[in-house]
């Protein structure tokens, strides 16, 4: 089974008041200042929305450059930083990098062709070699980034490092109460 057919597989955030998370940065090369930049692996996942209702400034956000420079964007809501497990599986790693946590995790033994990393991550709330559920919470996103946010990563293998494109278009969205 493949993990676009899995019937079990989740957005790794929650959605807040009907949206659902959305792709704040795709796969594939970057570009800064219009020179080629680095290969980006995965997806960078976040809450976001043009401000309209003044209930709704919960966190906010103004891009400083690109086609929303100077727009103020709603950005992803308390209730919603908590990233979830996509699927069950099995934590295989964990590490501590300069932007925050990193959580691999493998679902190939729950009959998932697919392992999954979290970037980004706050103080895990799970360990190596435990076992997680579907929508399990794992950790917080890390406050201490320009713009909070989930790096999302969806591999063949974790070691050797075997990236793909991450396909999230048929998973569900879990949304906060």
């Amino acid at each position: 089974m493949t993990a676009a057919e899995s019937p079990r597989r989740v957005w790794p955030l929650r959605g807040y008041r009907g949206r659902a998370p959305i792709v704040t940065s795709g796969y594939g090369p970057r570009a800064r200042r219009g020179k080629p930049g680095a290969f980006h692996h995965g997806l960078d996942l976040g809450l976001a929305w043009l401000e309209s209702d003044p209930e709704e400034r919960v966190y906010s956000y103004r891009y400083r450059s690109g086609p929303h420079r100077g727009e103020r964007w709603v950005w992803t809501p308390p209730e919603c930083r908590v990233v979830i497990a996509s699927a069950p599986g099995v934590v295989r790693l964990i590490r501590r990098a300069a932007n925050g946590h990193q959580i691999w995790i493998d679902h190939r033994a729950h009959g998932i062709d697919l392992c999954t990393g979290y970037l980004h991550l706050a103080t895990p709330e799970v360990a190596e070699g435990q076992e997680v559920a579907e929508c399990q919470d794992l950790a917080a996103i890390w406050s201490r980034i320009e713009d909070p946010h989930l790096h999302y990563e969806e591999l063949d293998e974790i070691r050797p490092y075997r990236p793909r494109r991450p396909d999230l278009s048929r998973a569900r969205v879990i949304y906060a109460e």
